[in-house]
């Protein structure tokens, strides 16, 4: 067995936040003016399904090495098989997204097909841009994830304060009106 398969995964807290996280991958709101970075990502996590056809946002459990896995294999669908690699950080320095810090497209034969969810041991100058990119964008995904779904909770413990608020309103308008309507008969 590889080192690689049972070494242990970066704990979720020492997991950079979105911000970090955008300007590790040079795609920060300054850099992204169209807002295509930031667009392409929410589309493709909410609407990506999993052979087993679960949404890539449900995919927010770190400690789980199948939530990391599915985490890493949504990260190479969204840089190969969608081309978001070459789009994001192409070559071309005449493209409109270049960077000479990240190129995806030189490197990205050295980190195709390893899917599993720890990097291996490598010297950090022997870690090449795509796999930079690459773990950087499954922490963006997992980051996202977790915060959609606390967002998503908040929303729904509001939701059922503003109604428990209104039954007791009415209730309170209904005792007024009655109080009312029994004084003054």
């Amino acid at each position: 067995m590889s080192a690689r398969a049972v070494s242990k995964p970066k704990p979720a807290a020492k997991i950079p936040s979105v911000t970090t996280l955008r300007s590790l991958l040079k795609q920060t709101n300054e850099s992204d003016l169209g807002g295509s970075f930031q667009h392409a990502v929410t589309a493709f996590r909410t609407l990506y399904r999993n052979r087993h056809g679960v949404f890539g946002t449900e995919f927010r459990k770190w400690r789980y090495a199948e939530h990391r896995h599915e985490l890493f294999v949504m990260a190479d669908t969204f840089l190969d098989t969608n081309r978001n690699g070459i789009k994001f950080w192409p070559d071309d320095k005449k493209a409109e997204n270049y960077n000479a810090d990240l190129q995806y497209s030189k490197h990205r034969e050295k980190s195709v097909g390893a899917l599993l969810p720890t990097p291996p041991k490598l010297a950090s100058h022997m870690l090449t841009n795509a796999f930079r990119i690459r773990e950087w964008l499954v922490e963006l995904f997992f980051q996202q994830n977790v915060q959609q779904h606390r967002n998503t909770q908040a929303r729904g413990k509001r939701k059922a304060l503003v109604d428990r608020l209104l039954v007791i309103f009415k209730a309170s308008l209904f005792g007024i009106y009655f109080f009312l309507h029994v004084a003054f008969i």
